[in-house]
């Protein structure tokens, strides 16, 4: 069955192809028409919308070209969103985007409620593939709160009683420079946020605001793989995963690159939850970034970083900082093995951890200059395994335990003065290296 939906603001026509029964996927296939060279928002919006609520398998196509859209929004989107490869399907804002002039008091719309995302979907089954994202337009917003810089170009968030499952893989996102951004020069602020930032009725996100008390936590699975992000503050930001699972790369060459950002990769206040951030390529300020920011995270959750090669572009960044709460309870169980944080200009350390207990850092390479090449403030009963450490040039020590950590373990090759133990019940145990 064809069916034809002529979207009268734009005379365009989306086919939607239902499967035969017999089919293995019995699904919906949306074709959509190539670009206009105008406006396509009305389009997009309406093979989104195809997709809403579809219980079997949905696939929304974009042809080859590059479309130029106003803000879409999809709520229990299930199904696949993708275009003719990375090089070839191109979506773009039309032009400024008009948002709301202080942040908006509801949840997203695409008529009202106006945020300063380009693409947002809320619950559902989301793969999003093969396409390039370009956020170039200076300004990219019109006036609000946080200037014109747009805050990603593909949100996710979780409802109360909804969750997510999201997979985004063989993506291009790149932003621009804006001299006028309060983000360090950039004009588009996250290349993917997913949040748990939906707000709850009555909330006020202008007046008596909370995060943790007017916003819903995020929930489900998340992967994002073989991604590419340029200009942009972060490249992923995720936020209050609860009870959940991220994967950030994966297998052996499905790692993500970013490129020109402040924070590559920062997830913030998890729990319960388990996370792998492997195989990726990032030269940023810092690299990754895993804290309690917002608020201090109550439960404990799993990180394996592992396979990652890192490298700084700015001045005392740092590779990976892994921040804790700085009181119980700790919520970074973490381990990180055999990554490479090399030739950026001076770090503060390539591999950092404040508060952590347990940690364990081991088989890592870490090269260039710095304060430190491991640093550990604050910790207790970590163990630093093993780690090459021979190509720091450090101020301090290639391996630092400041002196307020405590009952933690230094092992492997090293020389004299290359461990500086500041703290306190701490062992290390280092033979000679040549």
């Amino acid at each position: 069955m064809k069916i034809g939906i002529v979207a009268a603001s734009t005379a365009l026509l989306i086919t939607a192809t239902t499967q035969p029964a017999a089919a293995r996927d019995n699904g919906l296939v949306v074709q959509v028409a190539p670009p206009t060279g105008g406006d396509d928002t009305a389009i997009l919006q309406a093979a989104l919308d195809r997709c809403v609520g579809h219980q079997d398998s949905c696939k929304v196509h974009l042809s080859p070209g590059r479309y130029r859209t106003r803000q879409l929004v999809a709520y229990d989107f299930r199904g696949t969103f993708e275009g003719a490869g990375q090089d070839r399907t191109v979506i773009e804002p039309v032009g400024t985007l008009r948002v709301c002039p202080t942040l908006c008091s509801k949840n997203p719309d695409t008529t009202t409620n106006l945020w300063p995302d380009l693409m947002i979907f809320v619950d559902g089954n989301v793969r999003l593939s093969d396409i390039s994202i370009q956020i170039k337009k200076v300004p990219a917003t019109t006036d609000y709160f946080l200037g014109n810089a747009l805050i990603s170009a593909v949100r996710m968030m979780t409802s109360e009683f909804g969750t997510m499952t999201a997979t985004v893989e063989r993506v291009s996102i790149e932003g621009a420079h804006d001299e006028s951004s309060f983000f360090r020069g950039f004009g588009l602020l996250n290349g993917i946020i997913a949040a748990g930032e939906l707000l709850k009725p009555g909330a006020d996100p202008n007046g008596d605001y909370d995060i943790k008390r007017d916003t819903f936590p995020l929930k489900g699975s998340f992967r994002f793989s073989s991604n590419t992000f340029k200009t942009c503050f972060s490249a992923i930001d995720m936020n209050r995963l609860f009870d959940g699972r991220l994967v950030v790369g994966g297998d052996d060459g499905a790692g993500n690159s970013a490129s020109d950002t402040r924070r590559a990769f920062e997830l913030a206040n998890f729990e319960n939850s388990t996370v792998e951030i492997s195989h990726n390529r990032a030269s940023s300020h810092w690299d990754l970034i895993v804290d309690n920011f917002y608020y201090p995270a109550e439960r404990a959750s799993r990180y394996s970083i592992h396979h990652n090669i890192f490298s700084g572009e700015t001045e005392f960044g740092d590779g990976i900082i892994l921040w804790d709460n700085d009181l119980p309870p700790k919520t970074i169980d973490a381990t990180v093995v055999h990554n490479t944080v090399a030739d950026g200009p001076f770090y503060f350390a390539m591999i950092e951890t404040l508060n952590t207990e347990g940690t364990l850092i081991a088989a890592n390479r870490v090269r260039g200059s710095a304060l430190a090449g491991i640093m550990i403030e604050n910790g207790t009963r970590n163990a630093i395994l093993g780690n090459d450490v021979s190509g720091v040039t450090a101020d301090i020590g290639r391996i630092l335990l400041d002196s307020t950590t405590t009952r933690s373990l230094v092992a492997g090759a090293c020389r004299p003065g290359d461990v500086v133990d500041q703290g306190q019940a701490n062992i290390v145990l280092c033979k000679a290296r040549d």
